[in-house]
């Protein structure tokens, strides 16, 4: 089951997708997160009280390797938004995972018989499975776990850390696809050996995994090659989009002036010269 509707949402069909984007007031408070953040009565409120807007706030975590690697005039990591003033990056993933945690409680009681009866019995054995890049590690979990703890989402106890597991994007992404079709797609022919590179083009990274694929009287999924993490997912991509047409169109002067537009009507069309 997947929550398919969350706040923002009311004049959708609603999407069990949000995006990563929160806004802060400035005593540090929590005002929109996700698709609320793209109503326009929230961007004009953001404006007017010059709330801090935060996204792609998980690039944050990458490992300090990452971090203190020599970058290209063009690197774009640069102009990533900041944390807001005195919240660490294990905050912001707290407040994150705490709105999807209430977003969560709240379908599964609108959506269900006896609702908060249901939700009592389940609550404090929920298993919490968190996926991350595949160049990440012990650290970047460690901070992600006390980001759990921060939201609520486990008790502070060794019961309650074993309840958060971990998976690399690209493992994630094969089990994926093997449920969606491809080991029936590789067995039409018989017992047979595949290789497959997954490759998952993501918003802060692009994830490289490479398997062999055996199918016979049982599956096999095996790992053949260290599995690869780019920092230049699409997020990046848009930087460096923007970044190349400002240059393209920074000495070209746009006259928008209304004496500056003469329009032609020709039959139903309108030919602007």
């Amino acid at each position: 089951m997947a929550v398919r509707r969350f706040p923002g949402q009311e004049a959708t069909a609603g999407d069990s997708k949000i995006p990563s984007i929160i806004y802060y007031d400035k005593k540090g408070m929590v005002r929109a997160v996700g698709s609320q953040a793209l109503l326009p009565q929230v961007l004009a409120q953001a404006e007017d009280q010059c709330w801090k807007k935060v996204e792609w706030f998980k690039l944050h975590l990458r490992p300090l390797a990452e971090v203190n690697a020599p970058k290209s005039p063009n690197e774009s990591y640069s102009r990533m938004a900041p944390l807001p003033l005195r919240k660490t990056i294990v905050d912001v993933l707290a407040d994150f995972m705490k709105y999807l945690f209430d977003c969560t409680r709240s379908y599964v009681t609108e959506t269900h018989a006896n609702d908060e009866l249901l939700w009592a019995s389940v609550k404090e054995h929920i298993d919490f499975v968190f996926s991350h890049p595949n160049g990440w590690g012990g650290t970047q979990q460690e901070k992600m776990r006390r980001a759990a703890i921060k939201a609520g989402l486990i008790p502070d106890t060794p019961a309650g850390r074993v309840r958060i597991q971990f998976v690399t994007e690209g493992e994630a992404s094969v089990h994926y696809c093997i449920t969606s079709g491809l080991a029936r797609d590789i067995m039409k022919n018989g017992p047979v050996e595949k290789t497959v590179m997954i490759v998952d083009a993501g918003g802060g990274t692009v994830d490289i995994s490479t398997y062999v694929v055996r199918c016979g009287n049982t599956l096999t999924v095996e790992e053949i090659a260290p599995p690869e993490c780019i920092y230049q997912g699409s997020a990046i991509v848009s930087f460096r989009a923007k970044d190349f047409l400002k240059g393209k169109i920074r000495f070209i002067h746009f006259d928008l002036t209304l004496k500056s537009l003469r329009v032609r009507k020709v039959d139903r069309f309108k030919i602007l010269y």
